[in-house]
């Protein structure tokens, strides 16, 4: 029964520990959309199961000491996932401010001559003639000079139509 107790705390405390990394640590967990969006599921299921098995725990552990350990550590574990699931909600939106005001600041790092060569590049689809030519001329590392090639190309799309 003790064992059995350990293993149960120690679930809840590792799992509650992850859903607060991925909460207070954003740029440590994936990018991908979809894998966001299953840790968020899980996040909200989290927030669901916590209270109901720490309730059940200790409504049904009539008095027992293992009942109100498992009880009392998901119920504090609780509240540590509701602060980081508004932690991760209100961080997502201060996340694309800054990635804006970072895309703003990438396209005046060329002039015009330099935009209307690497637009000609992309126009003529080599991608990577364009990024290459973006980090000649920048000397930035790669993701950035492929984030701004990124972005013109997307200009270029827009003042086409």
């Amino acid at each position: 029964m003790v064992i059995e107790t350990v293993v149960q705390i120690a679930v809840i405390i590792m799992s509650t520990s992850n859903i607060a990394l991925w909460a207070f640590r954003p740029n440590s967990y994936s990018v991908d959309p979809r894998a966001r969006r299953i840790t968020e599921g899980l996040t909200v299921a989290w927030v669901i199961l916590l209270p109901a098995a720490g309730g059940a725990a200790l409504g049904f552990g009539w008095g027992t000491w293992q009942g109100l350990a498992v009880g009392g550590v998901a119920l504090a574990c609780w509240t540590v996932v509701i602060l980081a699931l508004r932690k991760r909600r209100r961080s997502r939106t201060a996340q694309s401010e800054t990635d804006r005001q970072t895309d703003d600041r990438l396209l005046t790092l060329l002039d015009e001559p330099a935009k209307a060569e690497v637009n000609d590049l992309l126009a003529r689809r080599k991608r990577v003639a364009a990024i290459r030519r973006i980090r000649e001329m920048t000397d930035l590392p790669l993701p950035a000079a492929a984030r701004m090639a990124d972005l013109l190309r997307r200009g270029t799309v827009r003042s086409e139509q």
